[in-house]
């Protein structure tokens, strides 16, 4: 078979000329913006080029150094350090970048103990020391408070570093067709399903893989965001004692929530389960009411004497042995100062309003919730106290 010859007239020629050349400079363009934004950028600068010391922190806890009058941005980097650096990628007036190697460590460097620390992205300072972590918190706080006069910060309330979160939002997702649970990558946004997680200690572990073995029992999909598809999008839990509360963040009534609740019963002394149905397309994650599912109604407490309880949505810290140092650092405050009146601005249903109520005449509990003002007014009458006046606005 012969060639066919495929024959151009002469205005054609030029226009495929033109468009060749468009099509060249295009392709020069992006390629000039991908070496602006990646290792590329460095392409003819020498080793030494890469090699930065450490200057400070910033806001977020990123590592600071300064090189030929730009600014550079290095994740996990801290004072003092020598460092190379990669996958550099500028970004407005900065340019961010990773660490390659540590040429000279600080010596508040530490091994994390977490081995998501990478992945998950919620903990910004496991590779540095306890102590320097509160140092560079209380700094932070301290800066951010320069404005207003006579405020002073003290040092950081600490009891523990690990084991001490009672509170936890995660995240369902899926991977090769199973259930993951954990936190959104910070970077990504997929979701890093996290089987451990140190801050919150053994019962974090326990209660996932109870959660991923119902969700898998009973043939649940995740809600994928992109496609607008699957049932299960967040579970919050809260563990006191050794109770807990599980609040369902679902499209819909997920199937076998009777399952779930027996599942967690054989784990913990009392369980709360709720359900929230949330059908926005957003990272919300509760919407609306939550639907009462079984077990306890609220999760009972007590702080220095006391008694409350806790809805689905209700405030609390997520640190209780802390908050209750700082609680009663404020009480103390309170006695010294003999004040007559209290005003507790945004009380909630009214914890640290009955908290205080020992320590002066009167407390004036003011939160623009009704729900909440109504809740402080059950817990007021179940304390027994006489000087909290609950107020709704």
């Amino acid at each position: 078979m012969s060639k066919k010859h495929v024959t151009y007239s002469e205005n054609e020629s030029k226009e495929n000329k033109m468009a060749y050349n468009y099509f060249k400079q295009q392709f020069k363009k992006e390629r000039q913006a991908r070496r602006e934004k990646t290792d590329d950028y460095f392409e003819e600068q020498t080793p030494a080029d890469k090699i930065f010391e450490i200057e400070k922190l910033n806001d977020d806890f990123d590592g600071i150094a300064h090189k030929k009058g730009k600014m550079f941005v290095i994740k996990n980097a801290l004072p003092g350090e020598k460092v190379e650096i990669k996958n550099v990628k500028k970004e407005e007036k900065v340019i961010k970048a990773d660490i390659r190697r540590i040429i000279e460590p600080s010596e508040d460097r530490v091994s994390r103990k977490c081995k998501y620390a990478d992945k998950c992205g919620a903990c910004s300072l496991l590779h540095c020391s306890y102590s320097l972590q509160t140092s560079l918190k209380r700094k932070h706080l301290a800066r951010k408070l320069t404005m207003l006069k006579g405020v002073t910060v003290g040092e950081t309330v600490s009891v523990k570093q690990f084991g001490c979160r009672n509170k936890v939002h995660l995240v369902f997702g899926e991977e090769n067709g199973a259930i993951t649970l954990g936190f959104f990558n910070e970077t990504t946004h997929k979701v890093v399903d996290v089987k451990r997680c140190i801050l919150h200690g053994d019962w974090y572990d326990e209660t996932v893989q109870i959660i991923k073995d119902w969700a898998t029992e009973n043939k649940l999909s995740a809600y994928k965001p992109n496609a607008g598809r699957g049932v299960l999008r967040f579970v919050v839990l809260r563990k006191l004692k050794n109770n807990i509360m599980a609040t369902v963040v679902a499209t819909s009534k997920p199937q076998g929530m009777q399952e779930l609740y027996f599942a967690l019963k054989s784990l913990y002394d009392n369980v709360s389960l709720y359900l929230s149905v949330n059908t926005n397309k957003t990272n919300e994650v509760m919407s609306g009411k939550t639907e009462y599912v079984s077990g306890e109604k609220g999760l009972f407490c007590e702080m220095l004497g006391v008694k409350f309880i806790l809805g689905p949505q209700s405030f609390f810290q997520v640190n209780e042995l802390v908050a209750e140092k700082a609680y009663e650092k404020i009480r103390n405050i309170i006695k010294s100062q003999k004040a007559e009146c209290v005003i507790d601005a945004y009380s909630g249903i009214g914890i640290t309003s009955m908290l205080f109520s020992p320590c002066t005449k009167q407390v004036i509990s003011i939160e623009i919730n009704p729900e909440a003002v109504d809740n402080a007014k059950t817990l007021i009458s179940l304390n027994g106290i006489k000087n909290v006046k609950p107020l709704c606005g």
